[in-house]
């Protein structure tokens, strides 16, 4: 992911290392709050279902970019106002995972219920919206 998120400054880590269910290790690198396992480039464009569903402390969205793009991805309550913005920025093309921790753009955990969250690729080139489930 290239640029800035919304002003704060991206974490930045030297080294991660994480494991598949079979104790392989999967190379990952994080800018942000996005992580790729930089494996192969998808085919399409792709919103997967959060998981877990429903969840109370975090949950993680899966978004898959067959090319370079410029990806929004927010978060809605059900009277459809921005809850949280989770990415506005252009992303390399890739498996990503975001994860959510329930929380507003002020940083206040959310109450329980439904929300919404929505990708959209390029302006208008791609969108997907999917439900999820906050329980406190």
């Amino acid at each position: 992911m290239k640029g800035d998120l919304e002003g704060r400054s991206p974490l930045q880590f030297e080294k991660v290392r994480l494991f598949d269910p079979s104790a392989e290790p999967i190379g990952v690198r994080i800018d942000g709050r996005l992580a790729s396992t930089e494996q192969t480039i998808p085919q399409t464009y792709g919103l997967s279902q959060n998981f877990p569903n429903p969840f109370n402390a975090s949950t993680v969205i899966r978004i898959q970019l067959p090319q370079e793009s410029r990806v929004a991805l927010r978060v809605y309550n059900l009277s459809g106002q921005i809850v949280r913005t989770l990415a506005d920025s252009r992303v390399e093309a890739g498996a990503w995972s975001v994860l959510w921790d329930g929380r507003d753009e002020e940083g206040r955990e959310v109450s329980s219920g439904v929300y919404f969250y929505r990708l959209v690729v390029d302006g208008d080139r791609w969108m997907k919206v999917r439900r999820m489930v906050f329980i406190k």
